[in-house]
């Protein structure tokens, strides 16, 4: 008998469902480091899931939005802890992304 349980796959609305939650904890997590007054700075990086080797970039919050990391720092954000195996992924520099031109304070309407 193997040492080790046999993985049981769960099923797409178990999927779906754990998605969901990860992605609102993920708006969450934007909506306090963009609104300024609770985050002091954060980072968001994305990594695909290509194989043999995964491509991560990443992004960090000033002024109230993202913007593209220098890959520089990205490489030095990605150094495993102590103790973990390194993944071999291919650095790139995020692409920018546009800033709404009006904030919820400018918005007649909000």
């Amino acid at each position: 008998m193997s040492g080790r349980p046999e993985v049981i796959r769960p099923d797409d609305a178990a999927t779906e469902a754990a998605m969901a939650r990860a992605l609102d904890a993920l708006a969450v997590l934007l909506v306090f480091a963009l609104e300024g007054s609770t985050a002091t700075g954060a980072t968001l990086i994305a990594t695909t899931i290509t194989t043999p080797r995964p491509r991560v970039c990443g992004w960090t919050v000033r002024d109230g939005w993202l913007h593209p990391m220098e890959t520089g720092l990205l490489e030095v954000a990605l150094i495993p802890c102590p103790g973990t195996e390194a993944k071999d992924r291919d650095v790139y520099t995020a692409p920018p992304l546009i800033k709404p031109s009006g904030t919820h304070k400018d918005n007649a309407h909000g």
